[in-house]
């Protein structure tokens, strides 16, 4: 989709941007947006809590890609430092794999493909090292998080009264997460409606509990 993230990376993203804003916008109740300072305060949280996070997800990303690649150069190392027998061999990449095959295609089938990874690793160096693409990922990380806050926020930059702007921000908010429960759907064989609904869903409870608990 964008940079080097795949949809399973990029749709998250947006799901963790809208929550968080959901989580913002619930918790500054209408005694704390009724004036004008108050909405500015408000938006300034709401843009910055997105920032740090848009930054620190990105860090994260970028972390696990080092990790993963650090992973791999010491599985290589290990198999080129002397003779193993197929079953070490095996094992090493099954672990730096995390057992990801079996599930797929069951341990017996898997333990072939492990011996032909094994092979090809024991050949190869990696270098546990950031790439532009990689860079691109994370850039991408930030675009999509701090994008995802914007329409949630629209409503507070209208000339609306404060309770109905912080009730359609909070509607686009959870619009906005079924809509990305029907992007995501595609990518596996949940239905889209049910993606939708199941994501808005968790929209709705995380805005309804912050009420309870404010009301209470």
């Amino acid at each position: 989709m964008l940079g080097n993230l795949s949809p399973a990376e990029t749709l998250p993203e947006v799901v963790v941007g809208l929550v968080m804003v959901i989580g913002v916008t619930s918790t500054a109740r209408l005694d704390v947006i009724n004036t004008d300072e108050g909405v500015n305060s408000l938006l300034t949280v709401a843009f910055s809590t997105a920032v740090a996070w848009a930054i620190i997800d990105a860090t994260l990303y970028l972390m696990n890609v080092l990790f993963q690649r650090g992973r791999w150069d010491l599985t290589a190392h290990s198999l080129q430092s002397g003779p193993h027998s197929p079953a070490e061999r095996r094992t090493a990449v099954r672990e730096a794999l995390d057992s990801a095959l079996d599930e797929i295609t069951g341990p017996e089938h898997a333990s072939a493909i492990y011996d032909t990874i094994a092979g090809e690793v024991a050949e190869r160096q990696y270098r546990p090292r950031l790439t532009a693409a990689d860079l691109r990922g994370a850039g991408a990380i930030v675009v999509v998080v701090i994008v995802a806050t914007f329409p949630p926020i629209i409503p507070f930059l209208l000339p609306l009264e404060p309770d109905l702007a912080l009730d359609l921000s909070n509607g686009v908010a959870i619009a906005s997460l079924f809509l990305v429960g029907t992007l995501w759907a595609p990518f596996t064989r949940i239905r889209s409606g049910l993606a939708g609904v199941a994501l808005a869903l968790i929209g709705s409870a995380m805005v309804g509990i912050t009420v309870l608990l404010e009301v209470n």
